[in-house]
């Protein structure tokens, strides 16, 4: 099945395979915001003989329930295909502090060729809102596919501009730090759209932040052993032009490997400024759940390390430079 979802985070909503209307629903900025007796409606498009129609698809929800005051609100959801069931009075878990994803299964018995509508429904019992974030539909053997499409089209090859501060811990005052300059793609490359980044340093600096829509917050750790907050603000998001990338970039075609051989991986594309540091080793975990890790030789003529796919075993990962010449300077 085509890549199908909806991303209401987005402004304007992301779209794919996919139109909506809504009923005692407003559009607030980041999400949707449902009244008791809301409906949202999502129509999508089912091909003749898909195989989601003889078996089933995964439907993913991203939402959560405003508080009521310090307690957890009541807004109990109802899911439903072309009218039939999915789920009825579903609690959202979390207690209202962040979005929650709900994964359902939906039988193929449900769908039909062509035209489908999938209707989510706030109870009219409902004491606080329910927010909606994100929504995507998959066969169920395509795990992850509405996902990946819809963080794709969000972050389309972009560098990252983050004005960066730090300070001592305990400390009030905050201290100016270079521009942080940051792009990672792998596979065509895709940019990878970071939720957690860990670096280290060629002087034995570690950081390790997490990011935000539009900051990161985390620390820094000298080779002293001095700690920092770290902080960075975004100031801008500048295209990238992957297939001729600036030359202070590095670029590596990459290889996996599941135990029974090594295959092809695509190419790896890292730009990273941050005054004059450079990061010797790479760990981070996507918005999609998957992690990685690369650390580079002490030239960059070579990187190892693994890639770990939600919902799958890890695979080892290395890479050498794409231009030749940088593959032949000697260590």
């Amino acid at each position: 099945m085509k890549p199908t979802f909806v991303d209401f985070s987005a402004d304007p909503p992301l779209l794919g395979n996919a139109e909506f209307s809504y009923q005692a629903v407003q559009q607030t900025p980041g999400h949707l915001t449902m009244d008791r007796g809301g409906t949202v409606d999502i129509r999508f498009q089912v091909a003749h003989r898909d195989p989601a129609l003889e078996t089933e698809m995964t439907l993913e929800v991203t939402a959560l329930v405003s508080k009521n005051n310090e307690e957890p609100g009541f807004a109990p959801m109802d899911v439903l295909v072309n009218d039939q069931p999915v789920i009825s009075d579903w609690r959202i878990p979390g207690g209202g502090d962040q979005e929650q994803v709900n994964r359902f299964a939906v039988p193929g018995r449900f769908l039909r060729t062509g035209e489908n509508t999938l209707s989510i429904r706030c109870s009219e019992r409902a004491t606080m809102m329910l927010w909606l974030y994100r929504i995507t539909l998959d066969a169920v053997y395509d795990r992850d596919k509405s996902s990946k499409e819809m963080h794709a089209r969000d972050t389309a090859d972009e560098v990252f501009v983050y004005r960066t501060e730090v300070r001592a811990i305990g400390d009030v005052t905050w201290n100016p730090q270079p521009d942080l300059e940051l792009y990672l793609g792998m596979g065509e490359p895709r940019q990878v759209r970071l939720s957690n980044l860990s670096w280290q340093e060629g002087d034995g600096t570690q950081v390790a932040v997490g990011f935000g829509t539009a900051d990161f917050r985390g620390s820094r750790r000298s080779p002293a052993g001095e700690l920092q907050d770290f902080r960075g603000e975004l100031l801008s998001r500048v295209p990238i032009a992957t297939d001729a990338p600036p030359a202070d970039a590095v670029e590596f075609n990459n290889r996996f490997d599941w135990g029974d051989g090594w295959y092809d991986a695509g190419r790896l594309l890292l730009l990273f400024r941050n005054g004059d540091r450079q990061p010797t080793t790479l760990t981070w975990r996507n918005a999609e759940g998957e992690a990685g890790a690369i650390q580079f030789d002490s030239n960059r003529t070579r990187l190892a390390g693994y890639h770990h796919a939600r919902n799958e075993g890890p695979v080892a990962y290395d890479g050498e430079p794409t231009d030749p010449k940088l593959r032949q300077r000697p260590h």
